[in-house]
């Protein structure tokens, strides 16, 4: 695996475990306030959240 996929995989995890704990310490929310939130772009939270 060289080492561009294996950095993009990490990112991907690590975003996604950015929208977990935001949506853990939100009681509701849209992408926009995930995306304030973690401070990543609302089409990455949305892209994440489907």
């Amino acid at each position: 695996m060289n080492p561009i996929t294996n950095n993009t995989m990490r990112i991907k995890k690590m975003n996604q475990e950015l929208v977990r704990q935001a949506l853990k310490t939100m009681t509701q929310g849209t992408k926009s306030m995930v995306a304030q939130a973690t401070g990543l772009s609302i089409a990455t939270c949305g892209s994440i959240l489907n």
